[in-house]
């Protein structure tokens, strides 16, 4: 499509794509430019650049903007609606394109959010001292300070508000053994816990997934799936009651998978991945490290008076025929 235009410049008409064109050459734009008068700034009086603008510079643009909205031609420039104050209830004058105007002055905004926020955030004092109430001095509060639950005294708010996150009101059974470890908790809900996070593998699953958001997307964190179906085959080859998971040897500070009372056997379930398997990995450098840990581990084992054998996660349905060299 082709549209006929008549040219500003040379009144002659011509064919262009565009709907709306004024020119028929770049000749004819730039003679219309030249024959028109010079334009001064309405604010300094400098010469502009351009014939088509009213200032010289953004300051001056600034200052002709703020005389422009004092006249009547501007402020009648859209209808004129008449609304009460939010606050007040005083008759104002608003444009409908103004969303923004409720209120008749600052005054009145400011005394609405008072009353609304019941003047917090707000007020004078609040603002002087919004930066020291965060000091360590209006912090802590040293005195007398008493437990409401056991009648306890402390020195300071600080030591009392500590106390008052395990405190309870009935008497908790303290200083409870945990019988697989022989571990000494203060409190028999400390061992509750204790227990579902390290002996109890069943409800260790369900526990990791209820309480963390980002184990629902993975079944566990700590104790595999592949290291509990592990410890179910080891149960039956050993008997129920002869393995232990989790074991820890005095000395050493490693948490070694499962230990064979009978036999005085550790047995160590290795991931492929973790612990560089080359048969199914490419070996990377902190593959090439975790293999002189793991080497580490395995002779203070030794040293300490235990067997110790190692199983590849791939290769665990294959017990005890085909075991981890190291």
């Amino acid at each position: 499509m082709k549209y006929k235009h008549n040219c500003k410049s040379c009144n002659k008409e011509y064919i262009n794509k565009k709907k709306e064109s004024t020119y028929c050459s770049n000749f004819c734009k730039n003679l219309s430019f030249k024959k028109n008068p010079d334009r001064y700034c309405e604010i300094c009086g400098n010469k502009t650049r351009c014939h088509k603008v009213n200032t010289c510079s953004k300051k001056c643009l600034k200052k002709w903007h703020l005389l422009k909205k004092d006249t009547i031609e501007w402020k009648t420039r859209d209808s004129i609606e008449i609304i009460n104050c939010n606050f007040c209830f005083k008759e104002i004058e608003k444009l409908k394109s103004d969303n923004i105007k409720k209120y008749c002055s600052k005054d009145c905004l400011n005394n609405w959010k008072i009353k609304n926020y019941k003047g917090r955030k707000l007020t004078k004092e609040w603002l002087e001292n919004q930066n020291k109430s965060k000091t360590k001095e209006n912090l802590i509060k040293f005195g007398e300070f008493i437990c409401n639950k056991c009648n306890k005294n402390f020195d300071n708010n600080l030591s009392l508000r500590a106390h008052r996150s395990y405190c309870s009101k009935n008497d908790e059974q303290k200083n409870v053994n945990c019988d697989f470890c022989n571990k000494v908790f203060k409190r028999s809900r400390n061992l509750e816990v204790h227990l579902k996070l390290k002996h109890d593998l069943e409800k260790n699953l369900q526990h990791r997934k209820n309480v963390s958001i980002a184990c629902q997307k993975r079944e566990t964190q700590k104790t595999s799936k592949e290291e509990i179906e592990f410890f179910n085959t080891l149960k039956l080859y050993y008997g129920e009651n002869n393995v232990l998971h989790k074991f820890k040897v005095n000395g050493v500070n490693h948490e070694f998978d499962f230990y064979v009372i009978d036999k005085n056997l550790i047995i160590e379930l290795d991931g492929d991945y973790w612990h560089g398997n080359k048969e199914n990995q490419i070996l990377t450098n902190r593959m090439k490290i975790q293999y002189h840990i793991d080497k580490g581990y395995t002779e203070s084992a030794i040293l300490a008076g235990f067997e110790i054998i190692r199983v590849w996660t791939s290769k665990k349905h294959l017990f005890p025929n085909q075991l981890r060299e190291i």
